[in-house]
């Protein structure tokens, strides 16, 4: 998926609304945020990326390897 796609489904599954009740609140959050990528003064930084991975309950770890 390209990072456009992943912008394009974010807007359209946040419009559609149909979300779990339990996990609307931290759903939406990781939602929105990806649904303004692609908007220069919102993109995506590493530190975006660690927040919502969090949220979902992920620790990211980065593991450099030659290539």
């Amino acid at each position: 998926m390209t990072p456009a796609q992943l912008v394009d489904w974010a807007k359209n599954a946040l419009m559609d609304g149909e979300l779990d009740e339990r996990d609307a609140k931290t759903i939406s959050f990781v939602i929105a945020r990806l649904g303004v990528a692609d908007v220069r003064a919102f993109g995506l930084s590493w530190e975006d990326c660690e927040a919502v991975l969090r949220e979902l309950g992920f620790a990211p770890r980065v593991e450099v390897v030659a290539a």
